[in-house]
């Protein structure tokens, strides 16, 4: 709501101006001042951190209770232009890309000599400094909402400044040759790195649906080294956890990636993530 009242604000001084449209007026200054308004960032961040919770309470309240669903169906009419409630909570969202069309329309229309020119330039680069921050803030907020439902699912302890880092399916490799190497599925913390084994296939697996924990150790405790590519093993790297480990001391573990990307993001990420325990 405050969001919303703030965007009003500004579209008020910019009727107005127009209202009033004179030879040689500008319209750059007040887009500049808008996308720029350290008010309305705050808030545009504060919204983007709840949107997709909103969106997913929305849902299953629409789902799960007949008495909201009617409600909400009774809702649309003429009055809302035959629009559910999703649509107006993502309205802030889906005017930024409007903006940037509408702005960039301007810009290409200006003269280079006319005043509204640079102010122009200056609003689009603004307005992308503010869709690249405001999507960080939502891969964050969700980030911060998997975390927990992982660990919910997983049945560990929640932690408030425990984000998940990296997800993925490696193959363990197994030591004894007459025992096959086995998919598992593993999500990075911040803090730790749960190693799960998966009930399904790996071709059908979803992270959430995973089985069972095999292990969930401590980044302190962890370390990571890359392996030698050979004929028949490629990507592959491996864990050594310290002795001091509560979980399995002084084991090692090797595990294959899929490509030689992503054995470098594992790599990279977990080095990251113990440097920061």
């Amino acid at each position: 709501d405050k969001l919303l009242k703030l965007i009003g604000r500004s579209f008020v001084k910019l009727n107005a101006r127009i209202g009033q449209w004179e030879n040689g007026a500008t319209l750059g200054d007040l887009l500049e001042s808008f996308l720029t308004d350290k008010e309305i960032i705050a808030e545009y961040c504060l919204y983007m951190k709840g949107l997709d919770e909103a969106l997913t309470l929305y849902n299953h309240l629409y789902k799960e209770n007949p008495a909201f669903r009617t409600f909400m169906e009774d809702c649309v009419d003429e009055k809302t232009n035959w629009l559910f409630l999703p649509s107006f909570l993502q309205l802030p969202q889906y005017r930024l890309p409007q903006y940037k069309e509408w702005l960039a329309r301007m810009y290409r229309a200006t003269s280079p000599s006319h005043a509204d020119y640079p102010l122009l330039e200056r609003s689009i680069s603004a307005l992308e400094r503010l869709m690249s921050s405001l999507s960080d803030v939502a891969k964050q907020a969700a980030l911060k909402r998997k975390c927990k439902k992982v660990r919910d699912a997983f049945s560990l302890p929640q932690n408030d400044q425990c984000t998940l880092v990296h997800e993925g399916m490696l193959q363990h490799l197994s030591t004894d040759e007459t025992q096959p190497s086995v998919f598992v599925y593993l999500y990075l913390f911040s803090d730790t790195l749960l190693w799960t084994l998966p009930d399904e296939e790996p071709e059908t697996a979803q992270a959430l649906d995973l089985g069972t924990v095999m292990a969930n150790f401590p980044l302190q405790f962890l370390s990571v080294q890359p392996l030698p590519d050979t004929e028949t093993v490629q990507h592959a790297f491996r864990f050594v956890v310290a002795k001091e480990s509560p979980v399995l001391p002084g084991g090692t573990f090797d595990v294959t990636a899929g490509r030689a990307k992503d054995k470098t993001v594992w790599i990279t990420l977990l080095s990251q993530g113990k440097a920061n325990v």
